[in-house]
């Protein structure tokens, strides 16, 4: 309940979604996922960051170590499975995970949270993805520390954001985090990633609005 009182503006803002809350909301979800966010919503996440790394990677390269962070039902997966050598998935929601695995897509799926989940790999991964995740994360910090640690030298991390004008982050009416540019662009200079690219998108729209939004590439330097 103090969660969405913050998200009305009664309550101090929480540093992000409690775990629990994504699980029982994405379990519920998962039935209808595709067909709302790719119908409804006319989701384009999944073709903007795939675009927005092969700008970074500047080839159409294959045969990466992909970990596909928040994976939902596996609509990031599929595009880029060409690229993997071995792709891992991992979602908070089972529900999600079942979805996902029925594409027969990933290599290996991960029930469970992000930080945590890659907290068990080390300069393991070539490309960390993150679509639509940093909505329910809400202080990047933590993320930007557990990608760093997870991706070898040289390594790419791709997500998505709602974009705040300003600075900082805010936790908007609608349960979600908002970040500007420059709340990531810090928090990815402070755990030692570089910005390869920034690039201001719609990736979904919300009653027939566009819902601004930012697509990151950092790199993560190769000594």
């Amino acid at each position: 309940g103090r969660y969405f009182l913050a998200a009305l503006g009664a309550a101090d803002m929480p540093p992000s979604m409690p775990t629990g809350l994504v699980r029982e909301t994405y379990d519920h979800y998962a039935p209808t996922f595709e067909q709302e966010l790719v119908g409804a919503l006319r989701y384009q996440g999944p073709a903007l960051l795939h675009q927005a790394v092969l700008g970074a990677l500047g080839t159409e390269a294959s045969g990466f170590d992909i970990l596909d962070g928040g994976c939902g039902t596996g609509l990031c997966g599929k595009v880029f499975r060409p690229m993997a050598r071995r792709l891992v998935g991992v979602d908070a929601s089972a529900e999600m995970i079942g979805f996902a695995d029925e594409k027969g897509i990933y290599d290996e799926l991960i029930h469970g949270e992000l930080c945590e989940s890659l907290g068990r790999y080390r300069a393991a991964f070539d490309i960390v993805l993150a679509g639509d995740v940093l909505i329910y994360l809400g202080r990047p910090d933590p993320v930007m520390s557990a990608v760093w640690a997870a991706l070898k030298p040289g390594g790419l991390f791709a997500l998505t954001t709602e974009r705040l004008d300003g600075t900082g982050l805010d936790l908007s009416a609608t349960g979600r985090y908002r970040h500007s540019d420059s709340c990531i662009e810090e928090a990815a200079s402070s755990a030692g990633f570089s910005v390869a690219s920034v690039d201001r998108a719609c990736l979904r729209f919300e009653r027939g609005v566009a819902v601004e939004s930012s697509v990151f590439v950092l790199a993560k330097p190769d000594p």
